[in-house]
């Protein structure tokens, strides 16, 4: 087994670092001082198409697009799925874990898919209460 220290070419650590960036770009726009200052060149051909790309985005903040508006659609009404699914959610979990899949089991039902849960036996009063088929995995 090679030794998980020393790579061996084979996938075990990424590739080098290496500085990729277009020195006509980057030049010219910033010199690191001794002490640790940054000065930038805000003339620089970098800043400049920094700039031209901020001026850009200036327009969405300027002219949002419209509100999304859509009709509230009741808790009562049945959608329509242009195909239906036969769909069993099997979970091994606590009454949290069976909780979660029992709401994407009633909301996919909406949509007119026929949806089972499959868990232990102890949920099963819990299940059938939200109008869901209930297979069992386990007896307790």
């Amino acid at each position: 087994m090679a030794d998980p220290q020393e790579p061996s070419g084979q996938g075990h650590f990424p590739p080098p670092y290496s500085l990729c960036a277009d020195d006509d770009l980057t030049l010219d726009s910033s010199i690191v001082e001794a002490d640790g200052r940054v000065n930038i060149n805000l003339e620089s051909k970098i800043a400049q198409t920094l700039a031209q790309i901020i001026e850009s985005q200036q327009e969405d903040l300027q002219n949002p697009p419209s509100d999304y508006d859509e009709t509230e659609k009741s808790e009562d009404d049945d959608v329509e799925c242009p195909f239906r699914l036969n769909i069993v959610v099997q979970i091994v979990g606590s009454r949290g874990d069976v909780q979660l899949f029992i709401a994407l089991g009633v909301a996919l039902k909406r949509y007119g898919h026929r949806v089972r849960i499959a868990t232990h036996d102890t949920f099963a009063d819990f299940v059938r209460e939200s109008e869901l088929e209930f297979r069992v995995i386990w007896r307790s």
